[in-house]
């Protein structure tokens, strides 16, 4: 058996009992203070996109190993999950690789990995993929922070710091063939050309596809199997699709205050699951 597939099981309830935050890179994140964010940090976090120019995160998780290069170079201490459409050795060192698979209406969401085969279920949206990662490592809520979805606005359209940031680690990283290796249309100028977009630009809506009835349906199973699912706005699509709605400041002194919560793994545990 390949070292990587040591990492399957290990991620199965391995936050069961906790708060588990799925950080987006809307901007809302662009709003929350630092010291707010310290406090995050401290807690169990998958952040999606490139959150973590903003935030350190816990478990990053990404379809792209565009994505997943730049994680590697910026939090090469959390856990990294690329999810692809083939189960394969890590493309970058490091790395646990997932299978991903596509939601369809009525369908369950496995509440644990396979050994063989772990998959996660999504549907054009890493933020499904997320949620479902939260699912089988135990959650007994899942709060979403940065998952607004209104329009094409990123948390770096506010922070120009974070985006000149990005910029730079794109041009360094560069144009390898392997980023269209699922993606046909993925380059170095489509990532640019999405950071260099002016916030005018972005006012489009988020998708052309609405995703508020996939979020519906992931959050019935949640909801039925015992998950309190949590918005920390209401203008998103998560607060849409039936998360009930708290504010962040409240639902992080709630994490604090209650047991179970398990401050963020350090560097030698999350190597266990890393299997570096």
């Amino acid at each position: 058996m390949s070292s990587y597939r040591s990492a399957f099981p290990a991620l199965n309830d391995r936050h069961a009992g906790e708060t588990i935050f799925v950080v987006g890179s809307g901007p809302q994140l662009a709003m929350v203070p630092r010291h707010t964010l310290d406090r995050l940090a401290a807690l169990t976090t998958i952040a999606v996109n490139k959150v973590f120019y903003r935030l350190h995160p816990t478990y990053f998780l990404s379809a792209y190993v565009g994505e997943v290069m730049l994680a590697a170079r910026r939090i090469p201490n959390s856990t990294i999950l690329h999810m692809r459409p083939v189960l394969g050795e890590p493309l970058v060192p490091g790395v646990v690789p997932l299978r991903r698979d596509t939601f369809e209406p009525g369908m369950e969401l496995p509440r644990r990995l396979d050994e063989d085969c772990p998959t996660l279920l999504t549907r054009m949206n890493v933020s499904l993929g997320a949620t479902h990662l939260a699912y089988v490592m135990g959650a007994r809520r899942i709060a979403f922070l940065g998952v607004e979805q209104r329009n094409q606005l990123h948390f770096w359209n506010f922070d120009e710091i974070a985006r000149r940031t990005i910029r730079n680690d794109l041009v360094d990283r560069g144009d390898p063939d392997m980023l269209r290796i699922d993606h046909l249309y993925a380059s170095l100028a489509h990532d640019l050309a999405s950071v260099d977009r002016s916030p005018e630009e972005c006012m489009l809506p988020f998708y052309t596809v609405d995703h508020t009835p996939t979020f519906k349906a992931y959050f019935e199973i949640l909801i039925r199997n015992g998950v309190d699912v949590v918005a920390t706005t209401a203008e998103s699509v998560v607060a849409d699709a039936g998360a009930r709605v708290v504010l962040l400041e409240d639902l992080l002194d709630d994490c604090e205050a209650n047991a179970p919560y398990a401050p963020r793994a350090t560097a030698a545990a999350s190597r266990c699951i890393e299997a570096r």
